[in-house]
């Protein structure tokens, strides 16, 4: 897991070949006036779910963790509150993992808490489970899916 500003991401353009195009969409879109709708980057390779909601509370939200794809959750407006636990310590498997949605769910609570302000990003590798979206207010993101 990374945390870090939107004015340092070309730092971690090393860690994985498909980054550098993540990133760069992410520099070079104006993301607050994209529609809330998934965005082709690079086929199944990479692509952006842009979102627009009020936020949820530490209590509804789950740990969720993914085989395929990597997560960089971007904040584009808003605050945002995100769990975090190693993959490996999750015991409490809620709901399977879904090949079709790359997606399982956890019922274990997150070891610590990662605060977000607009501008700054997370990224969460498959070992990562976290628990996004934990707000009193509204959260604009942007989630860029790059394939493992």
């Amino acid at each position: 897991m990374i945390l870090s500003d939107k004015k340092d991401m070309m730092r971690y353009v090393g860690l994985h070949p498909r980054f550098a195009a993540a990133f760069e969409f992410l520099a070079k879109t104006d993301l607050a006036a994209h529609p809330i709708e998934s965005h082709v980057i690079d086929g199944k390779n990479i692509y952006a779910n842009f979102s627009f909601g009020k936020g949820k509370t530490k209590h509804d939200a789950r740990l969720e963790a993914h085989k395929v794809y990597i997560d960089i959750q971007y904040l584009i407006e808003g605050t945002e509150e995100i769990g975090w636990k190693e993959l490996d310590h999750c015991m409490e498997i809620q709901n399977p993992y879904k090949e079709e949605k790359d997606v399982m769910f956890y019922a274990d609570a997150p070891e610590t808490w990662l605060k977000l302000v607009a501008g700054q990003f997370a990224i969460f590798f498959p070992e990562d489970a976290h628990a996004p979206v934990v707000s009193d207010d509204n959260v604009h993101k942007v989630v860029v899916k790059v394939l493992s």
